[in-house]
């Protein structure tokens, strides 16, 4: 056997279970309030990333936006349709977050909502519109929470990590041992 193979085999295990970084990982949130689309970016431990480029599209629309000193950004767009986030930093990260169509509610006054007196039976579409950016305005907070406990580095994923390349060490040194 020859002492590089070893080497070339790990090489290539490595290279197959290769991926970005996570501890650097760039992470973008976006949400809909009425026609305004707003959001922020963040790296995995929660430090914003200040000044980043943001680019919306969809809808017959392609604007440039910049994270402020929080990494938030906001947008308010004409239509309802489609639309598609990318941010991405001068070192090469990137994140990405999609919008559909159905998540934009049209503002509508509440007072012109409340001025229905008599009970109908017919739902009353403004009324409906109302409550929908409501749940929506509601519901925002928690989204973002959750996006970003999802991209948090727990302890589990740098055991696991260390876990494989113990693991991959193992097995180049078992086949070390079994050629030799």
């Amino acid at each position: 056997m020859r002492p590089s193979e070893p080497r070339v085999l790990l090489l290539a295990l490595l290279m197959l279970c290769w991926q970005p970084a996570w501890a650097h990982r760039l992470n973008l949130f976006a949400g809909v309030e009425g026609m305004r689309i707003s959001g922020s970016v963040y790296f995995s431990g929660g430090a914003p990333a200040v000044g980043v480029p943001i680019e919306l599209s969809g809808g017959e629309v392609s604007l440039a936006l910049v994270s402020d000193a929080e990494g938030r950004f906001a947008q308010t767009v004409a239509r309802a349709a489609d639309y598609r986030l990318v941010a991405r930093t001068a070192d090469g990260h990137r994140a990405e977050w999609r919008i559909d169509a159905a998540e934009f509610v049209p503002a509508q006054p509440l007072q012109a909502a409340i001025q229905t007196v008599a009970p109908t039976p017919v739902a009353d579409p403004v009324l409906l519109a109302a409550i929908e950016q409501a749940v929506a305005r509601q519901l925002r907070p928690l989204r973002e929470e959750l996006a970003a406990e999802q991209a948090r580095v727990r302890l589990r994923d740098l055991l696991g990590g260390l876990g494989y390349i113990l693991g991959l060490t193992g097995l180049a040194l078992w086949w070390r041992a079994r050629r030799g």
